[in-house]
């Protein structure tokens, strides 16, 4: 088993193609967002995934929303102090968007700059961070779909398995 950061949506067909020519399984998890949608669509179309296979960040709160916004802000708050001196726990960080969105907003009031290269940079840094305490990450009313996702996996490899021996 293996998880693949495809660094945007945008290269998903691209990355299942290959893993569909090496004959490998796959379970997407997709940003809720424009991009993501559109990349499951295109993956639709290309025949090289199908609602089934694909689970979206949804919260329920968001219009949009990203892998990070089912983390807790209070685990990833002190990085944001140290690199910016900024509180990620308040107002204006608070705002009902995705989190790129809501964190380059609260950037703007506070007088920072987010470009593109550190929006990667810090999703990287806090994507280590999830690996290194994920029992501590997780924002506690989103565990359902992290639960469901895992369900989804475990079903996989289990259907795999069962496949194999026969």
């Amino acid at each position: 088993m293996s998880f693949q950061n495809l660094g945007g949506a945008s290269k998903l067909v691209y990355s299942l193609s290959i893993l569909q020519n090496l004959l490998c399984n796959y379970i997407v998890f997709l940003d809720d967002d424009k991009e993501g949608r559109q990349a499951l669509k295109e993956a639709e179309k290309a025949q090289l995934l199908s609602q089934a296979e694909t689970t979206f960040s949804i919260c329920q709160e968001y219009p949009e929303a990203e892998f990070e916004d089912l983390l807790n802000p209070a685990f990833y708050a002190p990085y944001f102090q140290q690199r910016y001196t900024v509180y990620v726990t308040h107002p204006p960080f608070d705002q009902k968007k995705k989190w790129s969105d809501r964190i380059r907003f609260g950037m703007s009031k506070a007088g920072k700059k987010w470009p593109e290269k550190n929006e990667y940079e810090d999703k990287r840094a806090i994507a280590e961070m999830v690996t290194k305490a994920p029992e501590k990450a997780l924002h506690p009313s989103k565990a359902a779909l992290i639960n469901s996702f895992i369900a989804s996996v475990e079903s996989k490899i289990a259907e795999i398995s069962s496949g194999l021996r026969h």
